[in-house]
């Protein structure tokens, strides 16, 4: 019976991990950037200034437009799977999404250490969607392996 459980707890396991990394990889700011060129009929790296405002609208669409429903769904199923430790993970990982999701895109980090700029307090939500995916990778193997959580 324990075997069944695990197995059925393994299963929903990589089924979030699979849609949430899908949906990390097709909310990534440069594939929507590049997807919101290619609308404009814009050469990679090539772009007017005055259109930036415009691409990155875009862009923002394009993100937005990424179906989140899947995470959502296998997020559900490891809450009801368990364990709590890693279903508050899986949770937050749904979260993230979402945040990700309506972020706007504008000017890259890259932009700002090139203009001197400060950096933003807070990473990108993209950012705190990956963290999490690691943090419950990290949760989930430990339970499936039969080590305790960790109390951190």
């Amino acid at each position: 019976m324990d075997a069944v459980r695990r197995q059925h707890q393994r299963d929903a396991y990589a089924s979030l991990l699979t849609a949430a990394y899908n949906y990390a990889s097709q909310t990534e700011v440069g594939l929507c950037l590049d997807s919101a060129r290619i609308e404009l009929g814009i050469q990679a790296f090539f772009e007017d200034e005055s259109l930036r405002e415009e691409i990155n609208r875009r862009a923002a669409r394009i993100r937005a437009s990424v179906p989140v429903e899947p995470v959502r769904a296998a997020a559900a199923v490891v809450s009801l799977e368990g364990p709590e430790h890693i279903a508050d993970v899986a949770e937050t990982i749904a979260f993230r999404a979402d945040q990700t999701r309506r972020q706007p895109i504008g000017t890259s980090l890259l932009e700002l250490i090139a203009r001197g700029e400060p950096l933003p307090s807070t990473p990108p939500a993209r950012a705190r969607l990956l963290d999490a995916i690691n943090e419950f990778t990290r949760a989930a193997r430990s339970h499936l392996n039969g080590h305790a959580p960790r109390a951190d």
